[in-house]
């Protein structure tokens, strides 16, 4: 069951100082992060300075086995101990009664796990910035002889500037010696080397050089080089080096080749952090130090991939159109927008929880569709919306959707198929395949309190949809592009007739494209210089 209420739960950390007086410091608890093993993360926002950290929040009952408390006292150890650009900065830890907390970097673009999912793979350019960010945080903790262990998607977290970042040192450990094995069969599954399933042979750096490869396959190709959904054939796999690359997914042979040199089972064989630095697929074109924000969504646009000498496979990357409206707002300025601190420190941001209805504030004529609410859940199943005709839609996280049009029928789109020829269906006689997902659309439109339209005919649906600490932005199948930011400011840019609709402060306006140079509108040319930055790249 979706439970759209926040925590409002305030967290007391005391301090004693040397006189031996008591303060404190108090923290709300925000949105949940993420979870794992024995632990929850949270949002937690310092009430006075008004800081948000990512906390990493551990209940003491869990850790009744000495031994698990000793495991988190060393991953405190080695976090508090690493100073790297490219590593989540560990800020402090303290305990209640109930809870160790450990307050950490909060990274407001998630996780290369979460971008995958929304994009399916990425572009070989992509692929290059991240992989050099991440060949730099490895050689500097193998240079501090610690060894991380757990290298993967969900650990790698993107800040605001789109900068990598690792986290998560819970199963990291320190060589102690030259030449020490460590025997500790742990990691997870779709990343883990196979010298670690081996305790017998134990296993050093050379584990973390096959994640990075790993990590690299599954960016590139869309999924892991070993997946399966049994853990013991995905081992086999593992100690038998059995993986392959996919005949319809492009890939260039100088990716295939780090990736296969890379992927060795003997450990000796692989390549080491200074030949992977010199191998061709970094050094065949220039590499971005950081990538758009708009590539949280949708891929880099043909003129950005320009700008990379080398860069010229344009097969690798499938642009839709995003914006295909670009050419009408040629005339603004591609100056990036960089002012845009206020808008996350707003109190619309905080209302963007996954589990809270969002509402457009937008009033238009009943024949300019848009959306009007809806609930991120992408965590677990994708976005519920309800549009301003009265239909309801889900955008599920493998790109598929779904959209009751009639109190009767409701339309299938599958990635994979022409939006032109959708599988039409009745509520009482639905495909058995789409029974869950019609069973997940009925909950959202439940929770968003939506009645079943009667349409004459099928209703434009969310295609493509994200949301950032900037602003969430809805690209429907009948072209328009909503975007709500998060201080509750609107456009809604009309494709078709090339017109934008402006809301600012409860006031609603009206534009043609062609004239919002001439608007003498500060605050909407910012807002489309911002918006273009988003959707263009």
């Amino acid at each position: 069951m979706i439970n759209s209420e926040l925590p409002n739960l305030n967290i007391e950390e005391k301090i004693i100082k040397v006189n031996g007086d008591i303060s404190s410091i108090f923290y709300s608890k925000g949105k949940e992060l993420g979870k794992g093993g024995f632990a929850q993360v949270y949002e937690l926002t310092n009430l006075e300075t008004k800081f948000k950290f990512a906390a990493k929040i551990i209940k003491k009952s869990s850790l009744a086995e000495g031994r698990t408390l000793q495991k988190l006292m060393t991953e405190i150890k080695i976090h508090r101990s690493v100073h790297h650009k490219g590593i989540v900065k560990f800020n402090n830890f303290f305990e209640d009664s109930e809870n160790i907390y450990i307050l950490l970097e909060l990274c407001n673009n998630g996780s290369l796990s979460e971008k995958l999912k929304r994009r399916r793979r990425l572009t070989e350019l992509e692929a290059q910035n991240y992989l050099l960010q991440l060949h730099s945080i490895i050689k500097y903790l193998h240079s501090l002889k610690i060894l991380h262990r757990d290298i993967k998607l969900s650990n790698l977290l993107l800040n605001e500037f789109m900068e990598l970042k690792l986290g998560d040192f819970g199963l990291a450990t320190k060589i102690e010696f030259e030449g020490e094995r460590k025997r500790t069969i742990c990691g997870t599954p779709n990343y883990i080397a196979p010298e670690v399933l081996s305790s017998k042979i134990g296993h050093s750096f050379e584990a973390d050089i096959w994640s990075f490869g790993v990590v690299a396959y599954t960016l590139i190709i869309g999924k892991p080089p070993f997946e399966s959904d049994d853990v013991k054939v995905m081992y086999m796999r593992i100690r038998t080096n059995l993986y392959a690359f996919p005949s319809n997914v492009p890939i260039s042979s100088e990716a295939r080749d780090l990736i296969e040199k890379i992927l060795q089972t003997d450990p000796g064989n692989r390549l080491t952090l200074d030949q992977i630095a010199e191998h061709p697929f970094f050094n065949r074109n220039t590499i971005p130090k950081n990538l758009p924000l708009s590539t949280l969504c949708i891929p880099p646009s043909k003129n950005y991939l320009k700008k990379f000498e080398g860069f010229l496979d344009e097969s690798k990357t499938r642009h839709d159109d995003v914006l295909s409206f670009r050419d009408e707002m040629c005339s603004l300025s591609l100056k990036t927008f960089t002012d845009h601190k206020e808008l996350e420190q707003s109190p619309r941001n905080s209302l963007l929880h996954r589990l809270h209805i969002c509402t457009s504030e937008l009033k238009l004529e009943s024949n300019i569709i848009h959306v009007t609410q809806w609930l991120d859940y992408s965590e677990k199943y994708g976005l519920g919306y309800k549009l301003s005709n009265g239909a309801t839609g889900v955008s599920f996280n493998d790109q598929s959707q779904i959209i009751i049009y009639s109190n009767q029928k409701a339309h299938y789109y599958e990635k994979s198929h022409s939006p032109s020829l959708p599988n039409e269906f009745l509520f009482t006689n639905p495909p058995p395949e789409l029974h869950k997902k019609l069973a997940i659309l009925q909950q959202f439109t439940k929770h968003l309190k939506s009645k079943h339209p009667v349409l004459i005919n099928p209703s434009p649906y969310v295609k493509k949809w994200f949301s950032n600490n900037i602003a969430t932005i809805f690209q429907l199948s009948n072209k328009n592009t909503h975007i709500v930011f998060n201080d509750k400011i609107e456009i809604l840019i009309q494709v078709p007739i090339k017109t934008i609709i402006f809301l600012e402060k409860n006031t609603q306006t009206t534009y043609m494209a062609k004239k919002i140079l001439e608007s003498g509108n500060e605050e909407l040319i910012k807002r489309m210089r911002l918006a273009k930055n988003i959707l263009s790249g």
